[in-house]
């Protein structure tokens, strides 16, 4: 059962859903770094200057946090291989040169921005973060990708505030 289905808005991101990012800054390129490989899911921290990656498996969820501008990717290599990865964008940790070289090689890539896709934000709740997520299953192309938006009030703590399924 995809972990989607477990997330709802109004209520705290479950419990077993990371958050956390690599501490370590990249080199610029690949990085497979602190990847959880849970039954359910896989997750993908964010690591600044780099595009941490995953060797995917798609019958589970794919899911990355800390999103404000990077891309969440899925592609899948010339020997077939399936990789789903967090592209570090911005001032002086931007991977998005390498990620443009790198693509052009592989015959199946898909990404998308997940913080392009906020919606209107309600009045009195704080922005948090965004998570990134694949599904797979009965979806035009096998898969489908989704934009999670975290929000905070001093009354409810932290809660989903917007899933928009891309």
């Amino acid at each position: 059962m995809s972990i989607i289905s477990l997330i709802q808005v109004g209520q705290p991101m479950p419990s077993f859903v990371p958050n956390s990012q690599v501490g370590t800054i990249g080199n610029g390129g690949f990085s497979s770094t602190n990847i959880v490989y849970d039954p359910r899911f896989i997750y993908i921290p964010f690591q600044p200057n780099a595009v941490n990656r995953a060797r995917v498996d798609i019958n589970c969820d794919i899911i990355s946090y800390n999103f404000s501008g990077c891309l969440m990717t899925i592609w899948r290599e010339q020997d077939g291989t399936v990789y789903s990865g967090h592209v570090s964008t911005g001032a002086g940790q931007d991977c998005t040169a390498f990620w443009n070289a790198q693509k052009r090689l592989y015959p199946f890539v898909y990404e998308f921005k997940p913080s392009d896709y906020l919606q209107s934000w309600p009045a009195g709740v704080t922005y948090v973060g965004c998570y990134g997520m694949f599904t797979f299953g009965n979806f035009p192309g096998g898969f489908a990708a989704h934009s999670i938006f975290i929000g905070n009030t001093r009354e409810k703590g932290s809660f989903v505030v917007q899933v928009v399924m891309i």
